[in-house]
């Protein structure tokens, strides 16, 4: 069984990069990129990087 405690950390970390990508798609979406390509990887990045890659 999983500890309580590692359930309600994973699902921070979800909610953390979920909310990461939505400030850096609003982002996107006022300023976009030159390479169309980069519209796409900045969000799907932050999804793994969550608050280091909206640092960058």
């Amino acid at each position: 069984m999983i500890p309580d405690w590692l359930h309600v950390v994973s699902q921070a970390c979800l909610l953390a990069g979920i909310a990461c990508a939505i400030v850096i798609a609003i982002d996107l979406a006022r300023h976009r990129q030159r390479m169309w390509i980069m519209n796409v990887v900045w969000p799907v990045n932050v999804l793994f990087g969550t608050v280091l890659t909206l640092w960058l």
